[in-house]
């Protein structure tokens, strides 16, 4: 059955928004957890949680992980199965393409086509980030939500088109999700942490040359002081920020509730002593 249609949870969306802002330099990625219902012959993809895999290969016009990482995700989506006594499972795949446009490329249609051998509720999604509009010269953002379908060419031959999806935003019901991927979200510079040590370590056993070993160490501190300038700190003020605005909605709906609890006990105040 053809996939539909997609709904990402609000704190999805704000994800993979702050994943794709991380850095303008490479390409970033990761997967994403959910559940499919069917209706009417229609399939619909809800997507509320997501894992950020290590990077196998990271450029600014590609990016890979090892099949390592997707048998991890799926680890993930089961403990998530039994918390919310639904069946979650890995329902797509998420990256950015940073100053370039939001259409997938060759690459791309034909990786979604791979995975969704695996699956055909499998969906991609990409976020085009620090892209500037010709005309306002403002920076945009753009999502766009795709699958893979196959053509048969006038010649005979076969080629992977992308197939667009339309793609929604709910708010998310669930806390236990929220929660999921707001920690997910906030274990990023981790990930990025760990990926740089790696790759330093890399580097230092192929060459031991003392320069070669300060120039690395230097580079070293310059991408963690980047991660922690660029992404740590702009995250904290982020949920500082998100933090004051649930307060404030918290107090409000207190006020609201209030009210009501009056208004209905005067009504039925009013309704006892008319009897």
């Amino acid at each position: 059955m053809a996939l539909a249609e997609v709904y990402l949870s609000n704190d999805i969306y704000m994800a993979c928004i702050q994943l794709a802002l991380s850095t303008e330099k490479e390409e970033v990625i990761c997967l994403l957890l959910g559940e499919t219902k069917e209706d009417k012959g229609n399939k619909t993809a809800y997507i509320y949680s997501m894992k950020i895999p290590h990077r196998l290969d990271k450029k600014k016009d590609r990016v890979e992980i090892s099949i390592d990482q997707l048998i991890a995700a799926r680890d993930y989506a089961e403990k998530l199965s039994q918390k919310l006594k639904v069946e979650v499972t890995v329902l797509g795949w998420f990256h950015s393409h940073p100053h370039i446009t939001v259409w997938p490329s060759h690459v791309d249609v034909n990786t979604q086509a791979n995975y969704q051998t695996m699956s055909k509720s499998f969906v991609g999604i990409i976020c085009s980030a620090f892209s500037k509009d010709k005309t306002t010269k403002e920076c945009e953002i753009n999502i766009t939500c795709f699958q893979s379908e196959s053509i048969t060419n006038d010649n005979g031959t076969v080629q992977n088109v992308r197939k667009p999806v339309p793609y929604f935003v709910f708010t998310n019901p669930v806390p236990i999700t929220a929660v999921s991927c707001l920690k997910t979200i906030c274990d990023l510079p981790n990930i990025l942490h760990k990926e740089e040590e790696e790759n330093y370590k890399e580097c230092a056993a192929e060459n031991s040359d003392a320069l070669c070993t300060l120039h690395n160490e230097m580079l070293l501190t310059k991408s963690l002081l980047h991660i922690t300038n660029k992404i740590s700190i702009p995250l904290l003020k982020t949920l500082e920020l998100r933090e004051r605005i649930l307060k404030q909605q918290l107090v409000f709906l207190k006020k609201f509730d209030g009210k009501l609890r009056s208004a209905f006990g005067g009504c039925g105040e009013g309704a006892s002593n008319a009897n």
